[in-house]
């Protein structure tokens, strides 16, 4: 075993620019991942499953809007050769971010009262204010994490991230004492993205006052117009995607009046933790050398790399997390969430798919499949929502249950075509990791005997 791990850590990928790069966002990930785990047992006593509904179902609205604000040029950024081009995308990104903000504005204020009439959990219109707000510091913050990510300047997002994470901490610590208390999650959420944005605003300041006199409207509309399969396709796409993900969320906190989707938010957060120490930081990575890598004929061999280094530094931490989670999590979090714990089993296999297939779905946009995108993101949302409705119609207790299944199910069919347009064996990808690699099968051990320690001690 240990020569086995010795010689993948001395591979020409771990010595590779691109893992210094993941290393640095890595380590200012794991900087505010770790003050997020750190202050998380508190919280969950600060607040109840039932704040964390009312939580879960704004993250999941602002981020279904958020996500296609920019018309996604902001994706877009990383990809033009030339630097005053990219610039141009990210003013038409920030200007778009601004609108589409203003225009969820006037959505909610015109559609407060007819969303009442439908919505069961009444609580939760009392915040919609807060939505267009989320939804502008959000999409703006992530057209400039692609500026950044363009100038490989990922030890700024790093610290970036740190600065992040202990704003939106502070600020549901703060007000968990006082008469905002019932604002205290959300105010800390919006917290995060509008740090960020301030944050890398400022680190951005020099270069926004060089490339801001050469950029016109018709040298913008050129470079729209250059990238208009973007908009045209890859907004739907990534509308499509996030709704799959927290559109049945948001029915399940709106139709009842539990803490199910309390449970859903919480294991989320816990799943989402190591997956974005690792896989959020390779993403970036990723999109910023996948449009070299391509031009000189080496996008496959890239992606497999990526895939089997993501496969030995993530996967086995996220089944180790599956396996021990319902014998912990009442005791870590408070006797209230212990099924979140359960939950969290289920959502394992989605998880671990996940963390492979979104990093290196970006080649989608590099090869220009973005159609293709956009046609398997409506079929998981078709899947995903169908799934629910039927749980919820016949087996309503296992609503959340069907919620992760349908997850699993979807990731394995976008990570399946990933690999057919990247030209990536998944046979051999699966043998490399779980057959001639002894890290996942030691950390799948280390939680069955976690689990058994945790059952004998409680």
């Amino acid at each position: 075993m240990r020569k086995s791990i010795g010689s993948w850590l001395q591979s020409e990928f771990l010595r590779s620019d691109f893992v210094r790069s993941v290393g640095v966002l890595a380590g200012g990930t794991a900087a505010s991942q770790l003050i997020g785990v750190l202050a998380l047992p508190f919280i969950t006593r600060l607040y109840t499953p039932g704040d964390f509904s009312v939580l879960a179902v704004y993250v999941s609205v602002v981020t279904i809007l958020s996500v296609p604000a920019c018309l996604r040029l902001d994706f877009a950024i990383p990809l033009p050769e030339d630097d005053s081009d990219a610039f141009s995308l990210l003013a038409a990104s920030l200007i778009m971010s601004m609108l589409s903000a203003l225009a969820v504005g006037v959505g909610v204020y015109l559609l407060t009262d007819l969303l009442g009439s439908y919505i069961t959990n009444k609580g939760i219109l009392k915040y919609l204010w807060l939505v267009p707000i989320g939804v502008w510091t959000m999409s703006s913050y992530s057209a400039l994490q692609y500026w950044m990510g363009r100038k490989k300047a990922f030890r700024s997002i790093a610290q970036g991230r740190a600065v992040q994470m202990s704003s939106s901490v502070g600020v549901q610590f703060l007000l968990a004492g006082t008469f905002l208390k019932e604002m205290g999650l959300l105010l800390g959420y919006l917290a995060n993205s509008l740090v960020g944005c301030v944050y890398l605003g400022s680190c951005l300041a020099g270069e926004i006052r060089r490339h801001a006199r050469f950029v016109s409207i018709s040298s913008a509309m050129v470079v729209i117009s250059k990238f208009k399969a973007f908009p045209k396709y890859s907004t739907w796409e990534s509308l499509a995607n996030s709704a799959a993900i927290e559109l049945p969320m948001v029915i399940i906190a709106t139709v009842t009046v539990g803490p199910e989707a309390g449970y859903l938010m919480l294991a989320s957060r816990v799943m989402a933790m190591p997956m974005g120490l690792i896989g959020s930081s390779v993403a970036q990575v990723f999109l910023s050398n996948a449009p070299t890598e391509m031009r000189q004929n080496r996008l496959s061999e890239f992606t497999r790399r990526t895939l089997v280094g993501l496969g030995k530094a993530g996967v086995g931490p996220l089944i180790f997390v599956g396996i021990v989670a319902p014998g912990i999590f009442g005791h870590v979090f408070g006797a209230s969430w212990e099924k979140a714990g359960v939950l969290i089993a289920w959502m394992t296999p989605w998880f671990v798919l996940q963390f492979l297939v979104s990093p290196v779905s970006t080649s989608f946009h590099v090869l220009g499949r973005v159609r293709l995108a956009m046609l398997i993101q409506v079929f998981g949302l078709v899947l995903r929502l169908g799934m629910i409705f039927v749980a919820h119609y016949f087996v309503p207790a296992y609503v959340a249950e069907s919620y992760a299944l349908s997850g699993a199910i979807f990731y394995f069919v976008y990570f399946s075509v990933s690999c057919s347009i990247c030209k990536v064996s998944q046979l051999e990808l699966w043998k490399n990791l779980f057959f001639k690699s002894p890290i996942i099968l030691a950390w799948g051990l280390l939680g069955g005997l976690g689990l058994i320690v945790s059952r004998l001690l409680w």
